[in-house]
């Protein structure tokens, strides 16, 4: 029988107020992939308790995407979006070793992004993702299937806006192609 994920607290503080590492975590798949070293071992798929110990996890599922995520490969990549002009991350999380970062943009509501979703919602996130990607220099072949687990000790995290993004919010933050 597969162990259930214990029920959140229903006085729980609503997803704009919650502190975005939290939140982040609250979304998380029940059973993620996750990872040590992709290269090596691959990605596998475990409970949520023991994957939030892997440093490699997933943040969104084949149907629903709960937040954008970037891979910046610069030395000062967790503090340079600000420079860009760019939308303040809700999440940064830095490799110590060289500098590069995954920048997390958490949204207020997840996307369906499965067969039968509504199909402008997902072109419209795509054009905001794509917008974030140019603006921050990101890397262009990140496929974001898994992301620098944010609450893992290994990497140096930071949040810095604590309110999750509206699609419409981010929109109007970026440069669209459309």
């Amino acid at each position: 029988m597969a162990a259930k994920r214990a029920p959140r607290d229903s006085g729980a503080a609503p997803p704009w107020t919650q502190q975005p590492l939290d939140l982040f975590c609250d979304r998380l798949p029940t059973r993620p992939y996750c990872s040590d070293s992709p290269s090596t071992e691959g990605l596998y798929r475990l409970p949520l308790a023991d994957a939030l110990h892997r440093l490699l996890i997933q943040p969104n599922t084949a149907k629903r995407v709960v937040c954008l995520c970037f891979d910046v490969d610069r030395e000062q990549a967790a503090i340079d979006w600000n420079d860009r002009n760019c939308p303040a991350p809700n999440l940064t999380v830095k490799n110590p070793a060289n500098g590069h970062a995954h920048l997390i943009y958490l949204l207020s509501a997840p996307v369906a992004v499965s067969d039968v979703a509504r199909i402008k919602p997902v072109i419209f996130m795509a054009a905001i993702q794509e917008g974030l990607r140019r603006a921050l220099e990101a890397d262009r072949g990140y496929a974001g299937v898994v992301v620098k687990n944010p609450a893992h000790k290994h990497w140096i995290t930071k949040a810095w806006r604590d309110q999750a993004y509206s699609l419409e919010e981010l929109a109007d933050l970026v440069e669209l192609l459309f």
